[in-house]
């Protein structure tokens, strides 16, 4: 199935080729669900010899071994492995997707993946957004002295004007239109199909001006690269912290701010700049591509200290102290 996804042999409901980013979910889950099997590459076993751990004793499961027993064993290596939670998640729809596709190919008449035991409830993903102010920062930082560091933050700018997907960026030079004296980007975004259409803010036109009406060009990896160091000059040093889900124990993890900037970066950061701006979720949507406000939402990062000192400010922390009930 997975050669069939390269190859191009199976298509999406659209009657497109399955997205490349996909065939490698594919694969990775053949890799983890090999090595549950006890099947390595040579690569691997040298690495687990490097680590001195032994290698998982040779099984062989078809799909009928895929019961509600297995759903927790195979959760549980999964976890003692040492993937987090929502990776877990990922690998548990990889493999209902495999059980689906097979199933409805007559291969197996096994429904017991489809139990409640074969879910995982998700943990909120750590992630940043940047604020107005720090976009601009990032934006007046001189940069004339590398060229190349000046296109990736530019790029970099551009997202978080438009809430794009990387996917996306290359289609909107081909894509601007004028509408009532007003200049939108007109594309379907690659992952979702949606049709999206957004306006061009006066900081995007700019950019489009330097770049002779089109927009700056360079890979993604180098965004991600330059972008760090930018931040880091602008002085984004905060030292931020959170939690995850690791080996089945909560983990304590640390990282400074312009340690986590990237490209997505720029999408959450204009959804939740949006949003703090006021400006109606179901247009926010229709800018973003979202499909349901509980997807935008996941977007929206708000940071705790602005939510703390907004309740603050409530009538019910500053009006009269409360009565004490006799």
């Amino acid at each position: 199935y997975c050669t069939q996804v390269e190859n191009g042999e199976i298509k999406t409901k659209h009657g497109l080729n399955i997205s490349p980013a996909t065939g490698r979910s594919l694969r990775g889950f053949q890799r983890i669900f090999n090595e549950y099997q006890g099947v390595y590459s040579d690569k691997r076993l040298n690495e687990l010899a490097e680590q001195k751990k032994t290698p998982r004793e040779r099984i062989t499961l078809d799909f009928e071994d895929i019961d509600k027993d297995f759903a927790t064993t195979f959760k549980n290596y999964l976890i003692d492995e040492g993937y987090k939670i929502n990776t877990v998640g990922k690998i548990i729809k990889l493999l209902k997707y495999f059980m689906n596709k097979s199933l409805k190919d007559d291969k197996h008449t096994n429904m017991k993946f489809k139990d409640d035991k074969y879910s995982v409830e998700p943990e909120e993903a750590f992630s940043i957004s940047l604020t107005p102010d720090e976009i601009q920062k990032l934006y007046e930082y001189d940069l004339s002295h590398n060229k190349r560091m000046e296109t990736a933050r530019d790029k970099f700018i551009v997202l978080c004007e438009t809430a794009l997907r990387v996917s996306d960026y290359d289609k909107i030079d081909v894509s601007l239109r004028t509408e009532r004296g007003k200049q939108l980007i007109d594309l379907y975004q690659t992952k979702t199909k949606n049709r999206v259409l957004i306006p061009v803010s006066q900081r995007m036109k700019e950019i489009l001006k330097k770049y002779n009406n089109q927009l700056p060009r360079i890979h993604e990896v180098y965004v991600n690269k330059f972008i760090k160091t930018v931040a880091f000059n602008c002085g984004m040093t905060e030292v931020l912290r959170w939690e995850i889900t690791k080996y089945g124990k909560r983990v304590s993890k640390s990282a400074k701010k312009w340690e986590l900037i990237s490209c997505h970066t720029g999408r959450r950061a204009a959804a939740t700049n949006m949003y703090n701006a006021k400006i109606p979720v179901k247009l926010i949507m229709a800018l973003t591509g979202h499909k349901t406000e509980a997807q935008l939402m996941t977007y929206i990062k708000i940071d705790p200290v602005t939510l703390a000192v907004k309740a603050a400010e409530h009538e019910y922390f500053t009006g009269s102290p409360l009565r004490v009930a006799n």
